[in-house]
C-alpha cells in the first residue's frame, strides 16, 4: 500500500510539471499576444513557438551548467543525508559494520 502512495505521489509531481511546461507556454502566448497592442507588429503564431523553444533550451542549458559546476551532486548529498529511508539504511549498515569488527 505504501509503496503505490509513493508512485502516485510520483506520477503526480511528473504531471505536475508537466502541466507547468504547458502553462508556461500559454503564458508566453498571452504576454505575446497582449504586445500587440502595445505597437509591435509580428505574427504570434510564428514568434510564440520561437520563444517557447528558446526558453526551453534555456532551462536546458542552465541545468547543464547546474549539473556541471557541482551544485546538483551536492544537491543529491544534501537530500540523501536527510532521507528517512537512507539514514535507516545507514544505521543498519553501521550496525552491521560493528558487528563484524
Amino acid at each position: 500500500m505504501k509503496e503505490r502512495l509513493v508512485q502516485l505521489k510520483v506520477f503526480a509531481q511528473r504531471a505536475m510539471s508537466y502541466m507547468t511546461v504547458i502553462s508556461a507556454g500559454s503564458l508566453l502566448f498571452l504576454v505575446s499576444d497582449a504586445l500587440q497592442n502595445y505597437g509591435f507588429t509580428y505574427s504570434v503564431v510564428w514568434l510564440t513557438p520561437i520563444l517557447f523553444l528558446l526558453s526551453v533550451l534555456f532551462c536546458l542549458f542552465l541545468g547543464w551548467i547546474d549539473l556541471k559546476s557541482g551544485v546538483y551532486a551536492e544537491e543529491l548529498k544534501y537530500g540523501f543525508k536527510n532521507s528517512p529511508p537512507l539514514v535507516e539504511i545507514q544505521e543498519r549498515l553501521k550496525r552491521i559494520e560493528e558487528k563484524l569488527k
